[in-house]
């Protein structure tokens, strides 16, 4: 922000303030507004008929549109926005609420398409009285890539399991023999076992498997003897090349179970369905790593742009008021001024000061300063307090033993809380929500509920608040259970407590 004062947009001196430098202090405001967006976020302001008025820095970066390219375009033939639901019900949840956020696909100058998370707010110029509509957003394209990887390998493990084919392998206990097909043969063929067309003793059948599965398959075949019941084991072959697996069914016939002398099964190369399991369990790890961090870097990028805009703005905004109170004081005290510029005066002081309270609700919105300064209670106290005046629900807390979270933890178990009660005040048509702390069995739980009429079993396609509460609740290491009977139950338990 401290570059701001050597902008060209921004340059004005107290100096050149005059009796009619009205105009100039509503100039210079603007310009302090403008430059703050335009050097801390990816945003956009456009009017009702899509005609772009302000394009962000951030907003160049995510379109490869420079502002000269932008303003005064229309936001829908520039990047060509495609919504993952009607515009017509995008525009009904703006009219209702005032906002709408969602995944949107954009089309970038090189002709590529961008995923981002965008949020629309209507809001109305101070100075002008105009409707507006601001619109910032998050690029998500290297998630959705990831996305898209996993879903692929799901696929590939699917064809390998349908096309997969088996063996049939047989040990007679009182023989000591083990016996198998051809397709087994095969399968042994690709590791380390001297193959042969099998009447071997179970010992020598056995080192086809690797040393750390051998126990395990004479235990199974043990069991499998004395109380008949069928298993199923995956075993890796013996082998110092490429790992090699196979999943072995075990069964004891029908008419051995007086004898206790038979066990046959099947055979499976289970290779492929190994190492794709492995690998779509590193695709979703990266992809819940890329989350985790995308969510941190949003709430730096968020904290930043609060302090920016409580400290930096509210801090100009504040001198450019009392500069404003000290012209209007010079002007009573010399020549007068008529009643026109005296009207013109006190408009310009009520709009800083109402822009003084927009920046101020603005930074609480990104990052309520309470969690940094006073703790997680007191950042709740207030969400809370906030919540109830704007939803008239009675709201009942007991929220003493939440200072118990950690300051790494907090931010996150104040993002879950606050994402329930916006379900709340969403969905479920209660009169009444309850949010409290307490301590059970060792772990700290935070529970939030509420008398309406619950929620869904599955979320509705792009919907995706309870899979962010439930990823925000595993990377601090907490688990979150969502109960629906009798209202919508919340609960996150943490360790530690």
């Amino acid at each position: 922000m401290t570059g701001l004062i050597n902008d060209p947009a921004f340059a004005f001196h107290r100096s050149s303030l005059r009796p009619a430098a009205q105009d100039d202090l509503s100039f210079s405001l603007q310009h302090c507004l403008h430059s703050a967006l335009l050097h801390l976020a990816p945003v956009v302001v456009f009017r009702p008929d899509g005609e772009i008025v302000l394009w962000g820095r951030g907003a160049e970066r995510t379109t490869g549109y420079k502002s000269e390219q932008a303003l005064h375009a229309t936001f829908a033939h520039l990047v060509k926005p495609h919504f993952r639901c009607r515009w017509a019900e995008v525009e009904e949840e703006i009219a209702r609420s005032g906002e709408w956020c969602g995944e949107v696909t954009i089309c970038h100058a090189d002709g590529r398409y961008v995923d981002v998370v965008v949020h629309l707010v209507r809001f109305v110029d101070p100075d002008s009285g105009e409707a507006l509509m601001l619109e910032s957003h998050v690029d998500i394209s290297a998630q959705k890539l990831a996305e898209a990887s996993s879903y692929a390998a799901e696929q590939t493990l699917v064809q390998a399991l349908r096309h997969g084919g088996a063996g049939t392998w047989t040990f007679d206990s009182e023989r000591d023999e083990v016996r198998w097909d051809l397709t087994t043969q095969r399968l042994l063929e690709r590791g380390d076992f001297p193959v042969s067309h099998g009447r071997i003793p179970l010992r020598l059948a056995l080192t086809a498997l690797h040393e750390s599965c051998r126990e395990a398959m004479d235990t199974g075949v043990a069991d499998t003897l004395r109380d008949g019941r069928d298993r199923q084991m995956d075993l890796r072959l013996a082998g110092a090349g490429e790992e090699r697996w196979i999943s072995v069914t075990l069964r004891r016939p029908l008419h051995a179970r007086g004898s206790a002398a038979l066990v046959t099964g099947t055979v499976t190369d289970i290779t492929d369905r190994v190492r794709i399991v492995r690998q779509l369990a590193a695709s979703r790890e990266d992809v819940r790593r890329y989350v985790h961090g995308l969510d941190a870097a949003i709430e730096d990028q968020r904290r930043h742009i609060a302090r920016e805009l409580h400290d930096e703005l509210g801090q100009r905004l504040t001198a450019l008021k009392i500069d404003l109170h000290w012209l209007t004081r010079t002007l009573e005290g010399g020549v007068g001024m008529n009643e026109a510029t005296r009207a013109r005066l006190r408009d310009m002081d009520s709009i800083i000061a109402d822009t003084i309270t927009e920046v101020r609700s603005l930074s609480a919105m990104l990052r309520p300063l309470e969690l940094d300064h006073l703790g997680l209670v007191a950042a709740l106290d207030a969400f809370l307090d906030k919540f109830q005046a704007r939803t008239s629900l009675e709201v009942r807390r007991n929220l003493d033993k939440a200072d118990q979270v950690g300051a790494e933890h907090r931010m996150a178990v104040f993002r879950i809380v606050q994402e329930a009660l916006t379900n709340v005040a969403r969905h479920s048509e209660a009169s009444a929500v309850e949010v409290r702390a307490s301590e059970v069995a060792g772990m700290l739980r935070i529970e939030v509920r509420d008398n309406g009429k619950g929620m869904p079993a599955t979320a509705p396609p792009g919907h995706f608040g309870v899979t962010g509460m439930r990823e925000r609740a595993e990377a601090i290491g907490g688990t979150l259970d969502i109960h629906s009977e009798g209202g919508t139950h919340v609960v996150l338990d943490l360790p530690g407590a």
